[in-house]
């Protein structure tokens, strides 16, 4: 018996632009296997058909139209979708939608596959992973495990119980990691919490990023708690506004106590370099009070030697003032020469708008040697004044024997005054060294 030309066989059809499949009423279309429901569209008489397959109990509630459920399921444990246009592309117990029984009020939730997924949230979505729950508008969990996004347009990455329940707020992965403040941001790590307004953990264990702006790269037990803080390393502790905390691993809190203020902590020491070789910087060596520059002449070209009197006469026409800076409490005082000063007397530095502790310990020492070596001039000089009053003194003393004591006594005298007081006024010169007016 010939077939009709618009039946369907088994062994294939020869298809026209004309020819389709399915009901021409408002009744399902449905594909099963093994006698068990595999495959349905939906008919929907108000809107778009709903298309669901994969295991017999996966469907749509009631009312809901325009929604997709690729396959998945199994016995209890089907994939619903309970708003309209919700997705859910498989894995098995996954739900699009409030299931709240009002079918139109969170619409366009994306499941995309998974296990236990529940994407609650208007246009929320879960890419996968298992028992994660996206319950806002907007907001995205990639994947993982028992991640939670519970505010509009949050996300979580992935990993294992993280919340990200602030407004805009990320966690991209890692373990139980929280950003609950408005665009707060967690990158990865384990038990961080990005908990002020647009604050951020980069990573690391058990850091606390509350203020508003604040950053915790990473690390262990950090606190950035101050508006515009920074803390970082191990225990550091950035408490007031605009704080700068920076610790290394010793196992103690370091804490800044003092708006806008930076605190670090290396105790081995500090090296700070300004050229890529390593030759020219300074650094803090372990217990240290003081910096020290790197001076070996192996560092230095162009050495020339210093005329010690040209720099001792150079400092004598630079004034020396007592004053303050201009943001320094009225309380303190510093004193030293002005810069522009500096810099017309001696030349040295980059400019001259600032002075180089370097700078001014050559000077001084210089000055210093000057001072040195007119001193021991002067001090020969009052040796050799000595000496020759002590030989003028021995000659009086064999001419009064001659002429008698009465007529050469005041004469004696008055010698002895006069090399007296010379003596004490080279010895005067010596201790007080020259004195030069200022120009």
């Amino acid at each position: 018996m010939a077939s009709d030309p618009n039946d369907w066989t088994t062994s294939g059809n020869a298809l026209g632009g004309a020819q389709w499949i399915g009901s021409t009423n408002g009744y399902d279309f449905v594909m099963k296997v093994n006698s068990a429901t595999a495959f349905t569209l939906d008919y929907v008489s108000t809107g778009t058909p709903n298309i669901v397959g994969g295991y017999q109990t996966n469907g749509v509630t009631s009312g809901v139209y325009g929604a997709f459920v690729g396959g998945g399921g199994a016995f209890g444990s089907a994939n619903t979708v309970t708003d309209h246009y919700g997705v859910i592309g498989g894995g098995f117990y996954n739900l699009a939608g409030d299931a709240a029984g009002t079918v139109a009020d969170h619409p366009y939730a994306t499941v995309a596959g998974g296990a236990e997924n529940h994407a609650s949230g208007q246009y929320s979505a879960v890419g996968g992973g298992y028992g994660n729950v996206a319950s806002w508008s907007s907001c995205t969990i990639g994947g993982g495990y028992s991640n939670a996004a519970s505010a509009s347009y949050a996300t979580v990455g992935g990993g294992y119980l993280n919340s990200s329940s602030g407004a805009q707020s990320t966690v991209a992965g890692g373990y139980y990691n929280v950003a609950s403040g408005n665009y707060g941001a967690v990158a990865g790590g384990y038990y961080n919490d990005a908990t002020g307004g647009a604050s951020a953990v980069g990573g690391g264990y058990d850091n606390t990023a509350s203020g508003s702006y604040s950053a915790v790269p990473g690390g262990y037990q950090n606190a950035a708690v101050g508006n515009y803080s920074l803390a970082a390393g191990r225990r550091a502790k950035a408490n007031q506004a605009g704080c700068f905390v920076l610790a290394d691993s010793t196992n103690a809190d370091l804490t800044c106590t003092v708006a806008d203020s930076a605190w670090l902590r290396f105790v081995a020491g500090t090296n700070w370099y300004t050229n890529t070789a390593g030759t020219s910087g300074v650094f803090l060596t372990n217990g240290a009070n003081s910096w020290q520059g790197i001076s070996s002449r192996d560092a230095k070209e162009d050495i020339e030697a210093v005329d010690d009197e040209a720099v001792l006469e150079g400092l004598g026409g630079v004034d020396i003032y007592t004053w303050r800076g201009e943001s320094e409490p009225e309380t303190v005082r510093h004193m030293g020469p002005m810069a522009e000063d500096f810099h017309r007397a001696f030349g040295l530095g980059t400019s001259n708008k600032a002075i180089a502790t370097i700078d001014l310990d050559g000077v001084a020492l210089a000055a210093i040697r000057a001072v040195h070596a007119e001193n021991q001039q002067l001090r020969r000089e009052v040796e050799s004044l000595r000496e020759a009053i002590e030989r003028a003194d021995d000659g009086r003393g064999g001419e009064h024997d001659r002429r008698g004591s009465a007529r050469t006594g005041a004469t004696d005298l008055a010698s002895l005054g006069f090399g007296a007081g010379l003596l004490a006024f080279a010895l005067i010169v010596t201790i007080g060294g020259p004195r030069r007016r200022a120009r």
